[in-house]
């Protein structure tokens, strides 16, 4: 093969990957808006979860030229939470954070306990949302309409089965934003 047709694979591959993407969530928001989603809630310890998606997401970090600053509060309590439903919600949360951070060289990672629960924030500096597109951006295929979202791949479903999963125990999600200067996706979960 010539150089050049590595690099046909490459980009093939990577759409590829984008579109297997996509199915996926796809299918998986029909199956929370089905009911045939099922959560396991347990006693979860949240940090080595965040560990774990911040290891998962490392060559995307490290390819945006992104450090993740992760602050936990010492001896956070634990939470009620199906482990792997948090899991994706925190990791599309991440990539939301990298893909949108419009060449910030931080995303923050904050863990601590606010009004006898706990809040995980996932702040980026990037483009920022517009105030009127906050009520609408966990709706399922919604994407802001911004020239910058629009360059970015994906369909508009990580922050729909975001909130479908939290919602599914009974958990809640919030996000605040300003235009050019970043998002912040607020997780609240019930202690043990």
């Amino acid at each position: 093969l010539k150089p050049a047709d590595f690099d046909y694979l490459k980009i093939t591959h990577e759409n590829a990957n984008d579109l297997l993407q996509i199915v996926n969530q796809a299918l998986e928001m029909t199956r929370l808006q089905s009911g045939s989603y099922i959560v396991e809630l347990d006693r979860v310890v949240v940090e080595p979860i965040l560990d774990t998606c911040l290891a998962l997401r490392q060559q995307q970090l490290a390819e945006a030229g992104i450090v993740p600053i992760v602050e936990v509060a010492p001896d956070l309590a634990a939470v009620v939470a199906d482990r792997a439903a948090l899991t994706k919600c925190l990791l599309n949360v991440l990539d939301n954070a990298i893909k949108f951070s419009g060449g910030a060289t931080q995303i923050l990672v904050l863990a601590d306990v606010v009004d006898g629960e706990v809040e995980i924030a996932v702040a980026d500096r990037g483009i920022g949302l517009p105030p009127e597109c906050l009520d609408r951006v966990t709706e399922p295929f919604f994407q802001a309409d911004n020239r910058l979202t629009k360059e970015k791949s994906g369909a508009g479903l990580g922050l729909a089965i975001t909130r479908a999963l939290l919602e599914r125990q009974d958990a809640r999600l919030r996000i605040t934003s300003h235009l050019g200067h970043g998002t912040t996706v607020h997780i609240r979960l019930k202690t043990a």
